[in-house]
């Protein structure tokens, strides 16, 4: 059974995916010289998303951002300081 579900729209139409526990779900997109991923998972029955900035079809290079997830109160957060600060100054 789904636990993921993904949507992703082109130039052929949509398409959905799904994604358990044990999988997760992972998106790639790419322009020639920019692009990014996106990955979501299941660590340990918390669900985490990770983001990925990267240099697109033209070079291997990337950079990952700290895993997100919802604590117990529902409060975006993550294990690095950093991305907490980030997150508690509700911009999104």
């Amino acid at each position: 059974m789904a636990h993921f579900y993904g949507t992703l729209v082109g130039s052929s139409g949509e398409i959905t995916r799904c994604g358990t526990r044990n999988s997760g779900l992972l998106a790639k997109v790419s322009g020639w010289s920019i692009g990014g991923v996106v990955s979501i998972n299941n660590n340990r029955d918390t669900d985490t998303v990770e983001f990925s900035v990267t240099e697109g079809s033209n070079n291997s290079r990337y950079f990952t951002l700290p895993q997100i997830y919802l604590d117990s109160s529902g409060t975006w957060t993550s294990d690095n300081p950093l991305m907490r600060q980030l997150l508690s100054n509700e911009h999104y």
